[in-house]
């Protein structure tokens, strides 16, 4: 029988009672602290060795990108118990990161955290916008079957809405193949309706919604410059690329669908230029094709990587959280050397994006990560995406796009060419948009969320006949960021950059000029 540690011999009676009252007072004493304690705790928890909440918050320069999947100030539940993420810090950490990258806000269509199309200054007109986005909501970008991290989950790739519209879409979105191969073959332009399963790496039936909600905010945005009285985009006024990846191409429909839905006819073709590969390189019509895709692209960011010490001892520290998931999940051994911390937490994250009340997964001994683990997951992921295009290889990779689709098109507004695009529309990867940023010189400190859009607007000043350049990332002006590297100062409000400086930030500097492009990337 075990002994009390301050007990001493006694009669056996006595030794009865004594226990009978001790334990009496120890359930008084529990009773009557368990209220004192729920209410001090949390406040003992946060002055404790606190974690601030910026730790799970992102930026871009000074652009803070503010998305809520669940909505208004309702607490975030941890779904693994079902309870309030209120008082626990790791779920709150890694909540509040998801759903910066989920970006499921959108969905709530708030116009006040939006910019676009819209300075202080009347004297200034809107000549062009640009709009360049990542896919919305997708399953994981590899299969199942080679990583297998918990049970396998349902993404719904059917489209939710059946009516009317989405028939009309069918008939004026068109596919327009830059090349005579498709890499993906044959591509439908809509996945069909109801419950339909994805398959790997699709835009699911959120991924449409974000963009059919995208396209919606944009007109709202720019209604003014497409104009009150016909509320009419003009087809011949817009030109829309893709990759030639099912998602980009699924998320270009859905947010067509939105951006031109207030149009009173649509009796003609809107066509879906696809550009191969996943960094939009084909020049649009009528521009000539300079610069040709970078043939040692793969090698010159490698060699990158390697100046910038992206294999160096800083990622080492970092690896044993991998090794820590491949022996959780039992996965292959050439996992286990290979930078594929971005690919094995997409399994993860897709999960939690689709449906937020998916659980954290679970191994076959119903050993679950916690919410401690997955926030340094998500910090390494992180880590990693920020460090995987330096900015050489990122100028290299981008500047197809920026000299042909954007810089051409815009010389060709400002020249006052009449048969100008208003509107080029551009649907690509997470990729893409992190290394134009790279290139510009206005990295993303994370991984970039769903459905994020890089904006780059043409401004004319009336009075003086100057042109201007604005660039918005996710609605937040980041002009500023732009200027230190032109040594420009800017314009009204500091968010316009002189136009003939943003020309020279895209075709001076290092591999921007034709000689030294083709030198490093081994072109003739």
């Amino acid at each position: 029988m075990t002994q009390w540690c301050f007990s001493s011999p006694s009669a056996p009676g006595s030794s009865m009672k004594r226990k009978k009252t001790i334990t009496a007072l120890a359930a008084l004493l529990f009773v009557v602290a368990l209220p004192v304690w729920y209410l001090f705790t949390p406040f003992m928890r946060y002055t404790e060795n606190p974690r601030p909440e910026s730790d799970a918050v992102l930026q871009v320069s000074n652009t803070n990108v503010k998305v809520d999947v669940q909505g208004g100030d309702q607490p975030r539940l941890n779904t693994a118990t079902n309870q309030s993420c209120e008082f626990d810090r790791n779920c709150k950490a890694y909540s509040s990161r998801l759903q910066q990258y989920c970006h499921r806000s959108l969905l709530h269509f708030d116009t006040s955290e939006a910019a676009e199309g819209a300075v202080s200054s009347r004297d200034l007109e809107l000549v062009q916008v640009f709009i360049t986005a990542r896919h919305g909501d997708r399953s994981p970008a590899t299969p199942y079957s080679s990583f297998k991290i918990g049970a396998p989950v349902s993404y719904q790739c059917g489209l939710v809405d059946t009516h009317t519209k989405w028939q009309r879409a069918k008939d004026f979105l068109t596919l327009s193949p830059l090349s005579s191969k498709v890499r993906n073959g044959h591509i439908q332009l809509f996945p069909g309706t109801g419950n339909r399963e994805c398959g790997v790496g699709m835009l699911t039936q959120v991924g449409f919604q974000q963009h059919s909600a995208l396209g919606l905010l944009m007109r709202e945005k720019y209604a003014s410059f497409i104009g009150q009285e016909s509320r009419d985009v003009n087809p011949n006024q817009l030109y829309v690329q893709s990759t030639d990846v099912p998602r980009t191409i699924h998320s270009a429909a859905a947010f067509l669908l939105g951006f031109l839905s207030n149009n009173s006819e649509l009796r003609y073709k809107v066509p879906i230029h696809l550009s191969p590969g996943i960094v939009l390189q084909s020049p649009p019509p009528g521009v000539k094709h300079i610069f040709g895709s970078c043939n040692k692209l793969i090698k010159v960011r490698l060699e990158d990587q390697e100046n910038t010490h992206y294999f160096s001892e800083e990622r080492a520290k970092f690896h044993h959280m991998v090794l820590r998931l491949c022996n959780m999940f039992s996965l292959p051994e050439g996992y286990r050397s290979k930078p594929v911390i971005n690919e094995l937490f997409d399994h993860i994250l897709t999960r939690g994006c689709h449906n937020p009340g998916n659980p954290l997964p679970c191994n076959a001994n119903k050993e679950c990560i916690s919410y401690s683990f997955a926030s340094d997951l998500f910090a390494f992921a992180d880590w990693t995406w920020g460090r995987k295009y330096p900015q050489v290889s990122s100028i290299v990779a981008t500047l197809p796009f920026l000299r042909h689709t954007v810089l051409k098109l815009m010389e060709r507004a400002v020249a006052g060419v009449e048969d100008r695009y208003s509107f080029v529309l551009s649907f690509t990867h997470d990729t893409t948009l992190t290394q134009i940023l790279n290139a510009l010189g206005v990295p993303l400190e994370g991984w970039m969320p769903y459905a994020s859009r890089l904006v780059f607007e043409l401004w004319r000043q009336k009075s003086q006949d100057l042109y201007f350049v604005r660039v918005l990332f996710n609605g937040r002006p980041i002009t500023e960021a732009l200027s230190s590297r032109s040594r420009t100062p800017l314009e009204v409000d500091n968010q316009l950059l002189l136009f003939s400086s943003w020309k020279s930030l895209l075709s001076t500097g290092q591999y921007r000029d034709i000689i030294s492009y083709n030198r490093m990337c081994g072109n003739q």
